[in-house]
């Protein structure tokens, strides 16, 4: 029940707040391909259509990079990790000790709220290495790439584990999953246009 009224409460604030920001950054930008690392952009989009439409997706590779969210927040948030296992199509698993809701809600959301592989990206390509020139835009082209495979690790990990008792979704209640992957979505995509589009 606290798990539907925080749902509630997020749609109505954080979720429409976040489709805001991502709409007003989207009618801000130039063009639908960002108007410095163009080609760069485009080439990390192209390269990354294999990987969409490859029919059975490396199962080893998004478990792990899943697995990895879960372990990554529990570190983050004082969270003992007491085992981590990852199979290539038997799933994975994160082991810790017992905590609060709150931080077990965090835990379980985190690899569909969490672009684990573009965020390190998006830091050093708005903080780091600025400068006009092959590093940025290589920088640029790999966000691509990595936007598009969270997208696709997304909705793969979503129909995986939307049903089932042990399933993260249910755990975390469907309601408030889905408010917080469409929200963290908004703001990501938000992020990736304020950098490549900046």
């Amino acid at each position: 029940m606290v798990s539907l009224i925080v749902a509630i409460l997020l749609a109505i604030t954080l979720l429409p707040w976040s489709f805001w920001l991502l709409v007003h950054a989207w009618t801000a930008a130039p063009g639908i391909f960002p108007p410095v690392d163009t080609w760069w952009v485009i080439a990390g989009v192209v390269c990354s259509v294999p990987l969409v439409v490859w029919q059975r997706p490396n199962a080893f590779i998004h478990t792990t990079v899943h697995e990895c969210c879960h372990a990554l927040l529990c570190l983050c948030l004082g969270v003992r990790v007491t085992s981590f296992m990852v199979s290539d199509g038997q799933g994975g698993a994160v082991g810790h000790e017992r905590v609060d809701p709150l931080r077990s809600t965090i835990i379980s959301i985190a690899p569909y709220t969490l672009p684990l592989l573009v965020v390190p990206l998006l830091i050093i390509r708005q903080w780091v290495i600025t400068d006009p020139g092959w590093p940025r835009g290589l920088l640029s082209g790999m966000i691509a790439f990595f936007y598009v495979h969270h997208l696709h690790a997304l909705y793969y990990n979503v129909r995986l584990n939307f049903w089932g008792r042990q399933a993260d979704l249910v755990k975390v209640g469907r309601p408030l999953s889905a408010v917080l992957i469409a929200s963290a979505l908004f703001l990501f995509t938000w992020w990736v246009l304020m950098v490549l589009w900046g």
